[in-house]
């Protein structure tokens, strides 16, 4: 299991693919990765649909664990940027003026105004804010990187727990719409229990996240809840799952969506998915829908 930023569904379908946490490989390299749409307004009165192919390595050592990822991103419009693997809605060059939107206030007075001076000025923005579509860009986005330890725990229910560490090192400047120019971190846990047929993963990171010159993104907690099982003898499996955060931009709800996924995978260890989400909140995406893979390049089966 591998937490990320979008954690819960994801994490969820890992351990689903592998079976269960007992099954986890003794030393593996494992590529993986998924091809995503997405569309939604967000804040916005313009439409954004985004792509995402998302390519990643995972070396599985004993308990050891660790993880690279770099997605390349297509979108019509610059103003959905990753922050620590999660896409969110930040405005783009427009930040400035999103901030205006999240706190309500036509005044450039205070605090927040002295830390973001460029934002006092756009507070007053017209809500809701324009946003120029144009045509799709291509972009390597930041990559993320994580370190983490598989335990397995077998008392009653409660089969592993997983600890782990990610960064987001900031490979786009602030001004490209799709990075914030910042490190991101962060550190978190998760469960897996199995009941019968069913596996239910819960799993939570605490998120620091980087500012923008214009827009403070506020430290957060992501979390996902995922619900799953097999069909019959497999190697079909189903899974659901819901993932979320606290608050990030001050007065705008944090994203929050809710998914499914049909699952195939093989002994070997092969793995492929698709699923559908849809977003529960204006800072998510309306739709999204994916297909994944997970495909072992090496090293060997704990037995």
């Amino acid at each position: 299991m591998k937490l990320e930023g979008s954690v819960g569904g994801v994490a969820l379908v890992a351990a689903l693919l592998l079976g269960s946490a007992s099954s986890m490989r003794a030393q593996e390299l494992t590529w993986t990765g998924s091809l995503e749409f997405a569309s939604g307004d967000y804040f916005f009165t313009e439409r954004t649909s985004t792509f995402y192919l998302m390519n990643g390595l995972d070396v599985q050592i004993g308990s050891l664990r660790l993880g690279a990822s770099l997605p390349l991103v297509a979108q019509d419009n610059a103003i959905v940027a990753q922050v620590g693997g999660i896409p969110l809605p930040t405005g783009g060059e427009q930040h400035g003026e999103l901030r205006g939107r999240g706190t309500g206030t036509g005044s450039g007075s205070g605090p927040s105004a002295d830390r973001f001076p460029i934002a006092s000025s756009t507070l007053a923005a017209d809500d809701p804010i324009e946003i120029e579509p144009g045509s799709y860009e291509l972009y390597a986005a930041d990559p993320l990187l994580s370190i983490g330890l598989d335990f397995d725990v077998a008392a009653g229910p409660l089969r592993a727990l997983y600890l782990g560490a990610s960064a987001k090192p900031p490979l786009n400047a602030e001004d490209s719409g799709i990075g914030t120019g910042a490190w991101d971190a962060g550190a978190g846990a998760g469960l897996t229990f199995v009941a019968g047929r069913l596996l239910l993963l819960l799993n939570a990171t605490y998120w620091s996240f980087g500012d923008l010159p214009e827009l403070e993104l506020k430290d957060a907690l992501t979390y996902g809840v995922g619900l799953g099982s097999v069909f019959g003898e497999g190697p079909w499996g189903w899974s659901l799952s819901l993932m979320g955060a606290t608050e990030i931009i001050e007065g705008i709800d944090p994203p929050v969506s809710l998914g499914g996924d049909v699952l195939l995978t093989s002994e070997s260890g092969r793995s492929l998915r698709a699923g559908l989400r849809v977003g529960l909140t204006e800072a998510s995406s309306d739709f999204a829908a994916s297909v994944g893979w997970s495909l072992p390049v090496a090293g060997n089966r704990r037995s």
